[in-house]
């Protein structure tokens, strides 16, 4: 033999020592420790199952069968050739075999059982271990004893139910009969077999003689709708209440219990029957409805009954709810009407302002018509709901019917009048009083009722429009008063008032009359009697139109402004009387507006005096220099005390008139504009301009940005020299942020005359300065610009030019050149300090990362190192040699 053979011999003995290392491994043996009992001719299944054993290796299982003395083989799934010749062929034709359920479990399977199979069975597992580490078999005995039960469905039972409705009852029966030699209980289950829900537990007995509900109709049984109950050898079942879902076949299994010594209950065997088909139908198919009526035709004041009769067939079991509905129209859809009473399934009727209805009995349901009226003529439905429970406190919607309409007339005398308006007061003249009369003459039949009217106007409007009729108000029974939309507030204040002064006579009145209010004005009076407490409208009846005319004449203003004297230069007074007229107007008050137009026709509000003589200021640059005073009823007095070079231009007057229009209320009714008066005077200062500069006006963010605006000055009128020392500015800067000239300019600092800076608030970082850098300079400075601050920027100067006397006289204000500032971002500073944050954040993750690693090698995974488990798949160790 060579090397090479030494080797492969020597690998050979090794895994046949590690197989028998493997198979070496100790069993436990596990069957049932109790005595089976089984009866002949059903199948015996023994399980037995191997503890501690290698999961790398498929158990094997041997059967053994003993009786007295005798020891014989059955089976064996390591030896086909194992069973005795007395259980060959019941081996070889599948009665006797075993089924493996897994590698340590597996179950002896005998059919059709023999009383000669009763005795004791042993389960082994061969084995090829060196030493004994536990046990390798194990016995349980079995009792084969004949069958001694019986189950049938006794012969007076139908086998189809077919003529079943929703709420009836029906019962299925079952007989059993037990003689056995054995101490054994029976336990019975009804079963249902439906085509949506399959296989279904109704109701259990068990062999404790406990009743035990299926999961569906455990509600249904402790509401006591299903039961089971014995009579002899004949078990029970009963629903009293059938529902849809109860449509099946029927069976009930039987299942024979013997009790072990551990209290703990074994089947001997089961056995089951089919009882009968079940066939539920909807209730809904054999639902009836009608309704009858006693007297089809009543007088006013009488009274009669109508008659709902129902039909539900053979079901006791439902619930019903019945409703009356009223419709005046015999193809009226009930439920979209007049609801007259219901009763519901716990026969409460719901309380009703109409009438009241009756169970007369099971089917029968009646509601009273009492002290009938007019509005009682129509059609009545019956509506019936029928209801089913299904559990204690469950219900459900069965069916639903309603009966064909029946037709109840009943006759009135209406009552008859007549309604006729007339004028009181009729106006001639706008804010003149109005008043109208509806008179109620020629009552019939009227006994016990109440008058209400209704005013409406109707404008007078050209012949290519059309008038809409508008309601003014309404007196109710109660006399109150409801009022149309248009006149609400009218009516609120009282400039409009309506009135029930007589029980048959009604008054509009109109306190301060409109324009508007020319037209046509008509009554409508209602007349409302009482029945079964509640007011019913019997008639109504329209007066014919009454028309309310004056002449409209135009109302016009007149306005006329004159000079006190014009001033001759900057510094004295001007003084302006406006003198107001009118036509056509009745009592007006004047409200006056003072405005001057500009020399580039911009016109601007200065002052104003109201209708009652009440002044404010509109603009507010002229604080304590400008005066408006009412010196008559139609002459007002304007005067500036000081007239300034910003002051040129043309004084208007606008005049307004208004009206008293009732509660203590002004209208404004029409408003004229006066000729201009001109202020102007020759200007004895220079001309001034200024310009705006900047020598970068492209920066980046953060950097400075410098603007200066510059004055100059021109020549005086008459050629004089001017001081420099004679003029003062305020100088403002502004910014527009959009490319529209449209938007307001923002704001940004100024500096007055006197050398005060104002700065607007500012929401970024950039800061402002401004500076007065020389006589006719002054510089803004953006310091750390940011992307706000891109626009267009301009500066805007108002001179002072200092008079002869000492005083200062303002000037026109001048607007620089815009410039247009851009902010540029810059790249590397905008990358600075997201990657300086970046680094940091990483190198702190990394340090935390390297921190919890380091605890959790150190503290958390420390584990005792065992020699590892020898694979069998490899050489032993060179200890083992």
């Amino acid at each position: 033999m060579g090397k090479s053979d030494s080797g492969l011999y020597f690998l050979f003995i090794l895994l046949i020592f590690q197989t028998v290392v493997a198979v070496s491994k100790a069993r436990i043996v596990a069957v049932p420790k109790f005595t089976l009992v089984r009866v002949v001719g059903n199948e015996a299944i023994i399980p037995c199952t191997v503890s501690d054993y290698d999961p790398q290796v498929e158990q094997d299982f041997e059967w053994n069968f003993s009786q007295g003395t005798q020891n014989i083989d059955i089976i064996s799934t390591l030896e086909p050739r194992y069973p005795d010749s007395k259980y060959k062929n019941r081996v070889v034709a599948g009665d006797i075999m075993i089924k493996r359920i897994n590698d340590s479990a597996a179950n002896l399977h005998i059919k059709n059982l023999q009383l000669s199979d009763a005795g004791t069975y042993i389960c082994k597992t061969p084995s090829t271990d060196s030493a004994v580490k536990g046990n390798y078999d194990d016995s349980v005995g079995m009792n084969v004893i004949p069958d001694g039960v019986k189950v049938a469905v006794p012969p007076d039972v139908q086998q189809q139910l077919g003529d079943l409705v929703e709420g009836e009852e029906f019962q299925l029966k079952c007989s059993i009969s037990k003689n056995s030699t054995e101490c054994t209980q029976i336990s019975i289950t009804f079963e249902v077999k439906t085509e949506t829900n399959g296989n279904l537990q109704v109701l259990s007995l068990t062999q404790d003689g406990k009743l035990q509900p299926g999961t569906k109709y455990t509600e249904r049984f402790q509401s006591g709708h299903i039961r089971l109950e014995t009579h002899d050898d004949i078990y029970l079942l009963s629903v009293s209440h059938a529902l849809l879902s109860d449509t099946g076949t029927y069976s009930s299994t039987v299942t024979e219990w013997i009790k072990q010594q551990d209290g703990t209950w074994q089947v001997v065997q089961q056995k089951g029957v089919q009882l009968a088909k079940v066939n539920i139908e909807r209730i809904a198919q054999v639902l009836s409805v009608s309704a009858v009526i006693g007297n089809l035709t009543l007088s006013k004041g009488e009274d009669t009954d109508l008659t709902c009769y129902i039909k539900t067939g053979n079901s006791n079991a439902v619930s019903k709810e019945v409703v009356w509905y009223f419709s005046t129209y015999p193809t009226a859809t009930p439920g979209n009407e007049k609801l007259l009473a219901s009763m519901d399934r716990n026969s409460m009727m719901n309380r009703s302002d109409y009438g009241i209805i009756s169970r007369m009995d099971a089917s029968t349901y009646q509601y009273m018509v009492r002290n009938a009226k007019e509005t009682d003529s129509g059609y009545y439905y019956c509506s019936v709901t029928l209801w089913l429970q299904e559990s204690k406190n469950t219900w459900y919607r069965a069916a639903e019917k309603i009966s064909d309409a029946v037709q109840l007339n009943v006759t009135v005398s209406e009552p008859t009048f007549k309604v006729q308006v007339t004028t009181s007061t009729i106006p001639t003249f706008a804010e003149e009083p109005a008043e109208l009369k509806c008179t109620v003459s020629d009552l019939q039949n009227a006994d016990d009722t109440l008058l209400t009217a209704s005013w409406y106007f109707t404008p007078m409007l050209p012949a290519d429009q059309t008038a809409t009729r508008d309601l003014i108000a309404t007196v109710k029974r109660d006399f109150t008063v409801l009022t149309g939309d248009k006149y609400r507030d009218r009516v609120d204040k009282g400039l409009i008032i309506v009135s029930k002064p007589e029980s048959t006579s009604f008054t509009l009145r109109i306190q301060w009359s409109e324009d508007s209010d020319r037209g046509n004005y008509s009554c409508s009076v209602s007349a409302w009697a009482k029945q079964d407490g509640n007011w019913e409208e019997s008639k109504t009846e329209t007066s014919s139109d009454v028309n309310i005319f004056w002449v409209q004449e135009e109302p016009k203003v007149f306005a006329k402004a004159v000079s006190q004297g014009s001033p001759s230069s900057a510094g004295s007074a001007f003084e302006m009387i406006c003198s107001v007229s009118s036509q056509n107007i009745k009592g007006p008050h004047y409200s006056v507006l003072i405005t001057r137009e500009q020399p580039s026709s911009n016109v601007k509000k200065l002052i104003s005096l109201n209708h009652e003589a009440v002044v404010t200021l509109e603009d507010k640059a002229y604080l304590g220099n400008v005066v408006l005073e009412k010196t008559k009823e139609d002459q007002f007095r304007f005067r500036i005390s000081q007239t300034q070079i910003s002051d040129i231009g043309l004084y208007y007057c606008t005049a307004t008139a208004w009206t008293p229009s009732g509660g203590g209320t002004w209208k404004e009714t029409v408003s004229a504009k006066s000729n201009g008066i001109k202020i102007e005077f020759q200007s004895t200062g220079p001309t001034f301009n200024v310009t705006l500069h900047s020598d970068s006006p492209t920066v980046h963010q953060f950097e400075m940005v410098e603007l200066l605006c510059t004055i100059s000055l021109g020549e005086t009128p008459d050629g004089a020299s001017f001081s420099l020392d004679n003029a003062a500015y305020d100088v403002f800067w502004f910014a527009v942020r959009s490319y529209d000239n449209s938007i307001n300019p923002t704001f940004l600092a100024s500096m007055s005359r006197t050398g005060m800076v104002t700065q607007a608030r500012r929401n970024g970082s950039s800061d402002l300065s401004v500076e007065r850098i020389g006589l006719l300079q002054y510089r803004l400075r953006v310091h750390g610009t940011r992307d706000e601050d891109f626009g267009n920027h301009f500066c805007s100067v108002t001179p002072w030019v200092r008079n002869s006397d000492s005083s200062w006289i303002k000037s026109e204000e001048i607007k620089s050149n815009e410039i247009l500032v851009t902010v540029h971002a810059d790249l590397l500073s905008s990358f600075k300090i997201p990657v300086v944050c970046g680094i940091g954040v990483s190198l702190a993750v990394g340090l935390l990362a390297c921190l919890i690693g380091y605890c959790s090698a150190r503290f958390c995974c420390k584990k005792d190192v065992k020699e590892a488990r020898r694979d069998h798949r490899r050489l032993m160790s060179m200890e083992m040699d």
